[in-house]
């Protein structure tokens, strides 16, 4: 199961800097036409914006699936193994409840609607749902991770007896 959360990191990463070397080379590009060319560039104005929100949501699936998500552990340090174990099982069932219903589910009706619609990004002229799948494909690899984790624990459960 590990195996599946280690291959998912690598070509999570392998994104995360591809999109983070063209969003540099972007706005690279942006200041020095708006400052030297005094002619600012739209277009990688809107390429900057469609990278930045592909960035966060994959950086924040990538960020969940490192398990280096914000995480109170006040209250884990007062429980016992098993109880801990049985949080966090409660912990992730949440949180794969949220990105079915709410980034698979809901970002997928969006970006399904958005794209009949035929709507465009202003300057590039592509379909925003194209833009919008980040929702559902970033809930896609939530929800992965969330069942390794919830089988995860009940193995870590099973073992303890």
């Amino acid at each position: 199961m590990l195996k599946i959360i280690t291959g998912l990191n690598k070509i999570l990463s392998f994104f995360l800097v591809g999109f983070f070397v063209v969003l540099l080379g972007f706005v690279c590009w942006s200041v020095f036409t708006r400052y030297v060319l005094n002619n600012p560039s739209v277009a990688s104005e809107e390429i900057i914006r469609f990278c930045l929100i592909w960035l966060i949501f994959i950086g924040s699936a990538y960020t969940y699936g490192e398990k280096k998500h914000l995480a109170i552990e006040a209250l884990a340090n007062k429980l016992k193994a098993k109880q801990i174990a049985k949080v966090q099982i409660l912990i992730y069932l949440i949180i794969l409840a949220i990105s079915v219903l709410i980034l698979i589910y809901g970002g997928g009706n969006l970006s399904w609607k958005v794209y009949l619609s035929k709507q465009l990004s202003p300057t590039l002229h592509i379909s925003m749902g194209l833009v919008y799948m980040i929702f559902p494909f970033s809930g896609l690899i939530m929800s992965i991770y969330s069942v390794v984790f919830i089988a995860d624990e009940i193995q870590k459960l099973q073992k303890e007896g």
